[in-house]
């Protein structure tokens, strides 16, 4: 998504993109509003079929607000992003739009971390410039870790992502051995990631 891992805009002497971004900060920048705007064409390959390249066009708008009031005990993101794309303006078929949106809130609480992810990704989101953009996916993510007794590193993550009607599952947790007697789930000591993949229901 576009605040998230950036637009990642690949462009060429022959695309025409152009855009912009606003960002605002309230309550000394602890609330922050920022939206972006992309618009533009591109030609890509016609795979052979014709001599002509395909013109490409689309825009992107979106929008992103974060907090953080206590001191990093507890900081939010939200944002959401709407895409109208037309592989190819030459052919009878309308642009389509779509949209992608994120929620992650997290912190630090004295030794320990945490932080929960959702994020979805329509079928049809695109960016223009950026053909190798993650979609039509859907999921959430939770992660914990801290120093155990002020003397142990416990970390613990799990995920539930669906992507093309695929849902995949992992858990992943690292606990050093010396924690062993400390807690019974110790005894696992570093456990790897445990991936579980189903087709359409």
């Amino acid at each position: 998504m576009g605040f998230h891992e950036g637009l990642g805009l690949e462009t060429t002497p022959k695309d025409h993109i152009m855009g912009g971004s606003a960002e605002v900060g309230l309550f000394s920048d602890k609330l922050q509003f920022r939206t972006i705007y992309v618009r533009g064409g591109e030609r890509g390959s016609s795979l052979g079929i014709s001599t002509e390249p395909i013109q490409k066009k689309g825009n992107v708008l979106g929008f992103l607000l974060t907090s953080n009031f206590f001191e990093n005990k507890l900081v939010t993101e939200a944002e959401i992003d709407t895409s109208r794309f037309d592989p190819d303006t030459s052919d009878e078929f309308l642009a389509k739009r779509d949209k992608a949106y994120r929620i992650k809130l997290g912190g630090t609480i004295k030794d320990y971390t945490y932080e929960a992810l959702y994020e979805y990704i329509g079928r049809d989101y695109e960016v223009i410039g950026n053909p190798g953009l993650s979609k039509d996916k859907q999921g959430y993510a939770f992660k914990a870790g801290g120093t155990l007794f002020k003397v142990h590193l416990l970390n613990l993550s799990f995920s539930s992502i669906t992507i093309m009607l695929k849902k995949m599952i992992s858990i992943r947790g690292l606990i050093p051995p010396r924690a062993r007697s400390i807690i019974p789930l110790a005894s696992l000591r570093a456990f790897p990631s445990l991936s579980v993949t189903r087709g359409p229901c």
